[in-house]
Parts: C-alpha cells; sequence; structure tokens
C-alpha cells in the first residue's frame, strides 16, 4: 500500500478518546464539525493527546489543559513550521494561543469530563 493509504487507514483507526476511534469521529465529538474545517490549534490538539487520549479527553472536557499539553501543543507546532507545513507567524500565532490554553470556539464536551 502507497504511504497515503496507510496513514488514511491508520487514522480512520486511532484511538482519541472514550469510545472515540478515528480523526472523522474525534473532530465530530470534541469540534463539532468535520475534520476538514478543523483550526491548526484544534488538529495540533488531537495530536498531541497522544498516547493517553482517554486522559487529556476527560482534562479538556473540564477546561483543562495542562502545561505538558502545551509543550507537545507548541513542539508539533515547532517541527510543523521546520518542515515548511506552517509559516512563523502562523507558528508564533498559534503557539501563542495555546499557551493561553485556546483549543477551539467550540465549548469542550462536557460528557466526558467524569474520570478526571
Amino acid at each position: 500500500l502507497p504511504k497515503e493509504r496507510i496513514l488514511e487507514i491508520y487514522l480512520n483507526m486511532l484511538h482519541l478518546g472514550p469510545g472515540i476511534f478515528g480523526i472523522r469521529e474525534a473532530s465530530r465529538e470534541l469540534f463539532d464539525k468535520p475534520p476538514t474545517k478543523l483550526s491548526l490549534r484544534e488538529a495540533v490538539f488531537l495530536g498531541s493527546i497522544l498516547p493517553n487520549p482517554n486522559h487529556f479527553i476527560r482534562l479538556y472536557a473540564r477546561s483543562i489543559i495542562p502545561p505538558d499539553r502545551r509543550l507537545k501543543m507548541r513542539n508539533i507546532l515547532n517541527n510543523m513550521q521546520r518542515s515548511g507545513f506552517i509559516g512563523p507567524r502562523t507558528a508564533a500565532k498559534t503557539a501563542g494561543l495555546t499557551d493561553m490554553a485556546v483549543i477551539s470556539i467550540t465549548p469542550p464536551p462536557r460528557r466526558y469530563a467524569k474520570g478526571g
């Protein structure tokens, strides 16, 4: 299989929270939109919650973004910038918002807040 197809299969099966499998389901459950409409912050957040998505989704549902997740998000943004996927202004603006724990304009889904 081509690399792109392998990545597509992986992203459609990836465990991203309590009962949430795949990027499509995660973007609908957490941000009420399809993956193609995710903001850069939302997409980077989804990447940052691995390898323990249940824990971090529950914290996010309580509006908690721990410092280690914000640091991981910043590292993802830095890697995206170094690789040429985003420019320095986009990286800096997004990093500033993630440093303030601003992930999405969509409120976190409270139904996952149990079990902290």
